[in-house]
């Protein structure tokens, strides 16, 4: 770490610690600046240097004085404020100006105000030096846009002195100490909120290091730098790499439907806490000048912002940020998992929840809303699993994409949101099924208490994500009707102690019942899942050779496959207690 000389302590001058123990600490020799006045400007993310005198919040309301709670008596110099504060000796009352004693995401002050009590300030940073432009064999991703890097998702796996670098996932030294708000979960610092897809390239997902950096397995050293060069091409793209576009630093600063997107930093018209929670994971620092659409929270479908102000909520949408073309002058209209695809157009069963066609017009002849729009449906206030999960549809959703799917199962088949704003507000589509059903097998009375249990976690799945009441039956008789006996209905023990390697698939989910509904949606269901309550962590495994390893922290649910009702009755109460 750097050894510059600071005053932490509200000595009378920089100082820093020596390597004498009969000293310990000197101070250092730093001159008075000539220009008396502050820089309205800062120099780190969270600003606490700043000693400008900005007194309104970044939205224009007053700023309150601080209160006596952040003062402090300091010997020999009496009631001061705190040393958190640059200017600590202020001893004015009605010092209001913009600071961040806290170690909050920038600097801040108190307003009046019905709905938050709290605003960032409208702080930029300091233009310092230019950055030299790379060699032209230099293009992003394998390169870097600006001085810290944190937008780099390149594949070097090496460090400056050539030491090969850890996976992320492994956590080898604990939470590093610049992670913002260590309160979140280890993942949740990373671009896309995946520690696990960086696999162990170099990254900046912190907030005061230089540039991209790993660990390595000297614990001496514990991390390096490493050497990744500038791009010769310093303009962000205006397309993503990925499904979610965390590493997203493009300029677009309004949303699908044209809505200018409301400042990070501001608390108006929206009040929210994506920078208090997610600051890590932004591909780039936030001033307040920053209303670019990014995607900090890992929302499914890529890039958004926030709009207008709704009385009771957030609210949010999409931009208009395509998948970068793989190939000059590529079009692509479906993609999976960011890959161009050419589908059938038709499906193979009534619901065709697997549907992946380009029919985007209703059985009425309406044209279909565009899946990643609030307009003219207001989507977003249903907080429609479709909007916001990404594992709904069998493809990638970008802004072109307004084709018929079915992410809830619904029981008649492919839909859409009617996008010429009149009513239905939603409608089928019809599209043919490429062979007839096979008659389903009649219920046995043995087979409907296991399925009840799936039953269940649909249910807490689909009303807290505000879907039509007709998906909940469309689950129930889904499952249903694919059973002839017990023996074909996955159960799961609760497995103490131990979590599942092997991952195949993790995300993010509010209860461990709702990380059970992705496991038994799969096809087939998983064999296994680990959820830890901490995070939401959900994590599926599919390999039925999967071996046990250290809990940490993760509950383990394993695939039982044929139990008796009592048996049955037990594991779900064991599930349903599991801590």
């Amino acid at each position: 770490m750097a050894n510059y000389c600071r005053n932490p302590t509200g000595r009378e001058r920089p100082w820093c610690f020596v390597m004498d123990n009969h000293v310990q600490w000197e101070y250092c020799d730093i001159p008075i600046c000539t220009d008396n006045d502050p820089p309205e400007c800062k120099i780190t993310q969270q600003a606490g240097e700043y000693i400008g005198r900005k007194n309104v919040s970044h939205s224009g309301f007053a700023c309150k004085p601080w209160e006596g709670n952040w003062r402090t008596t300091i010997p020999g110099m009496g009631a001061l404020f705190m040393p958190a504060f640059p200017d600590y000796k202020e001893t004015k009352d009605t010092h209001n100006l913009c600071r961040n004693p806290n170690g909050d995401g920038a600097p801040w002050c108190f307003v009046e105000n019905r709905t938050f009590k709290k605003e960032y300030c409208d702080i930029s940073f300091c233009e310092i030096r230019e950055i030299k432009i790379g060699s032209k064999g230099n293009v992003y991703p394998e390169c870097r846009l600006t001085e810290k890097g944190k937008e780099y998702v390149g594949t070097k796996d090496v460090t400056v002195t050539g030491k090969p670098c850890l996976r992320w996932e492994t956590k080898p030294y604990g939470m590093p100490w610049d992670f913002f708000n260590q309160e979140m979960g280890y993942s949740d610092h990373f671009i896309n909120v995946d520690a696990v897809i960086h696999k162990n390239y170099c990254r900046n997902p912190a907030l005061y290091r230089e540039k991209p950096w790993c660990f390595v397995s000297d614990p001496d050293i514990k991390w390096e730098y490493c050497d990744i060069p500038f791009c010769h091409n310093l303009e962000p793209p205006e397309c993503k790499l990925t499904p979610s576009g965390g590493e997203y630093v493009g300029r677009l600063n309004t949303t699908i439907s044209g809505f200018p997107c409301q400042h990070w930093l501001a608390q108006f018209p929206n009040d929210h806490d994506s920078v208090r929670k997610s600051l890590s994971a932004f591909p780039d620092e936030v001033d307040g000048s920053h209303n670019f659409c990014r995607n900090p929270d890992a929302k499914g479908h890529g890039p958004w912002c926030f709009i207008r102000k709704s009385y009771d909520r957030e609210v949010w949408e999409y931009c208009d940020v395509p998948f970068c073309p793989r190939t000059e002058g590529e079009r692509c209209d479906i993609r999976v998992s960011g890959n161009c695809m050419s589908p059938l157009e038709c499906k193979k069963d009534v619901r065709g929840s697997m549907y992946m066609g380009t029919k985007n017009v209703t059985k009425s002849g309406y044209p279909c809303q565009l899946w990643m729009s609030v307009s003219p449906n207001d989507i977003s206030k249903l907080d429609d699993i479709s909007y916001i999960l990404l594992e709904s549809f069998p493809d990638d959703l970008h802004p072109s994409h307004n084709f018929c799917r079915n992410p809830d199962v619904d029981s008649n088949g492919p839909w859409c949101w009617n996008g010429a704003g009149t009513d239905p507000e939603w409608e089928e589509s019809v599209v043919e099924v490429i062979d007839a059903l096979q008659p389903v097998p009649r219920i046995q009375p043995s087979s409907f208490v296991p399925s009840l249990g799936i039953y269940a976690m649909t249910m807490e799945l689909l009303f807290s994500r505000g879907a039509k009441p007709v998906a909940v039956i469309a689950f129930f008789f889904t499952y249903l009707h694919n059973v002839i006996s017990i023996d074909f209905v996955a159960h799961y023990v609760a497995h103490p102690g131990k979590r599942y390697e092997n991952i195949t698939f993790e995300t993010k989910e509010a209860s461990v019942r709702i990380c059970g509904v992705r496991c038994v949606l799969q096809t087939p269901p998983c064999y296994a899942l680990n959820y830890r309550e901490s995070d939401g962590s959900c994590q599926l495994v599919f390999n039925g050779k999967s071996g046990l390893v250290e809990a940490n922290g993760f509950t383990s649910y394993v695939q039982s496959e044929s139990m008796t009702h009592s048996e049955q009755s037990d594991s779900l109460h064991r599930a349903s207690t599991a801590k």
